[in-house]
């Protein structure tokens, strides 16, 4: 189910969620873009941050990066949080 949040309400929604993650099917910066919810255990976490910082990526994102997109509109995928808490999980083709 595709949901319509500000900006701001897609971050409190994240947080209230535990999701730390989000994948969207374009750029995250272009308007329209759809993300995915991801619930990462904290050790893995920081694999997925460093990864973006080494190569660069605009479909996965923590929900704080959400504020630098122009457009208020987000629009998240609540029908799954996809959980990732024993191994990496390679979600670039999720």
């Amino acid at each position: 189910m595709i949901t319509n949040f500000t900006k701001e309400e897609a971050i409190d929604y994240c947080t209230k969620h535990n999701i730390n993650l989000l994948k969207s099917n374009i750029n995250f910066r272009q308007e329209g873009a759809i993300f995915k919810l991801f619930s990462v255990s904290d050790d893995l976490l920081m694999h997925y941050v460093v990864e973006g910082l080494e190569v660069a990526d605009d479909y996965i994102i923590t929900p704080h990066e959400l504020l630098v997109r122009e457009s208020n509109e987000v629009l998240l995928d609540t029908s799954e949080v996809r959980m990732i808490s024993t191994h990496y999980v390679d979600i670039s083709e999720e």
